[in-house]
């Protein structure tokens, strides 16, 4: 199966570069009008706190005391509303496979508000005379437009599969999206994503495969959405969330991309080049044939001799969970407990790296 870089360009803009997202929260005026004068600090972090909330508000402050794990519960209780909705600011990189660069390749993607998506094209279409990248293509240009409305994904998904109904070809899918401080996906195939948490691994998405190298697909293929992965829980202002085909999963550890994307959003580093930066390790590493890799790991499990990386699409996005609420607010990395991720990578070079 063939993973290439073309995406949907139907792709919007990220809400911010991804350095802006993580300025320091400042409260704004008009909330702090309803708090009484000596409970109304200045600026207050989303992050949990190591140490007691009152140390860092005004002495005579009754409103927020240390059972408040953080600011922003603090003062969600002090006014009775309900918890401060979350943002994804995400950015995106795609290199082609060498021998598709000229048509693109074969991975899509979308970044459509909070919600986001990847598609990674069949490539064994090839041999029947038809792209491989048209269906994955038209499959995120659908579902971005999908996400403006109803940004579910499931059902972005199956509005996405339904208005491709006609387009020969099939592909793998990954759709998630963050609504309130709930994280919500549909996965299909061995595209997916991770999450960190303070620099450790906190979810991964399993692959879903029919036999070794033949993932779940849908289009032209007796796979359907109904088939996909649903997940949902839970996330925190400073979560990172990273989410990439196969040919980034299969030459690069999830150790070593929890530890490129920590060190490089803790290090400010824009979001777009973070990503660029995974996707060039896992082009360098699929060019190694030597390297033991995710792929070589999973052929010798079922008994097949394979050395060093995968040579295939690249597409990766990296997003970073903010706070979109009332205040006009967003996180500051840097008021975020440190956290040392497990193991070591490639430190990402805080100036833009172009592609090879």
């Amino acid at each position: 199966m063939g993973r290439n870089s073309n995406f949907a360009r139907v792709a919007t803009p990220a809400r911010s570069n991804g350095t802006r997202a993580l300025a320091r929260m400042t409260v704004n005026a008009g909330w702090l009008k309803q708090l009484p004068e000596a409970a109304a600090p200045k600026f207050y972090s989303a992050r949990p706190y190591s140490r007691p909330v009152a140390d860092n508000v005004p002495p005579n402050s009754k409103t927020f005391t240390s059972k408040h794990k953080t600011y922003a519960e603090a003062l969600g209780q002090a006014l009775r509303v309900a918890p401060p909705a979350f943002r994804l600011d995400a950015a995106a990189a795609m290199i082609p496979h060498p021998a598709k660069a000229l048509k693109g390749g074969e991975d899509a993607y979308f970044i459509a508000g909070n919600t986001i998506g990847i598609a990674d094209g069949v490539g064994g279409w090839e041999a029947h005379g038809i792209d491989s990248g048209l269906y994955s293509r038209s499959l995120m240009k659908y579902a971005g437009e999908m996400a403006e409305s109803d940004p579910t994904p499931l059902n972005v998904l199956k509005g996405a599969h339904a208005l491709c109904s006609s387009i020969p070809g099939s592909s793998t899918a990954c759709v998630l999206s963050v609504s309130g401080n709930q994280l919500e996906a549909a996965n299909l195939g061995d595209s997916g994503f991770l999450v960190i948490r303070k620099g450790q691994l906190i979810y991964k998405t399993r692959e879903q495969q029919h036999y070794f190298n033949c993932p779940f697909q849908i289009g032209s293929s007796r796979d359907t959405p109904d088939d996909a992965d649903l997940i949902k829980f839970e996330v925190e202002p400073g979560d990172v969330v990273v989410m990439a085909t196969d040919g980034v999963f299969d030459n690069l550890s999830s150790q070593m991309i929890v530890s490129m994307a920590w060190d490089g959003v803790t290090r400010l580093v824009p979001l777009n080049d973070v990503a660029q930066s995974l996707a060039l390790e896992a082009q360098r590493v699929a060019l190694d044939p030597h390297g033991d890799t995710p792929f070589a790991e999973g052929a010798r499990k079922v008994g097949q001799v394979w050395n060093g990386g995968k040579l295939d699409d690249i597409t990766v996005l990296v997003a970073c969970v903010g706070v979109d609420s009332g205040v006009d607010a967003d996180i500051c990395m840097e008021d975020l407990p440190s956290a040392e991720p497990a193991g070591t990578g490639p430190s990402i070079p805080p100036k833009r790296r172009e592609r090879n």
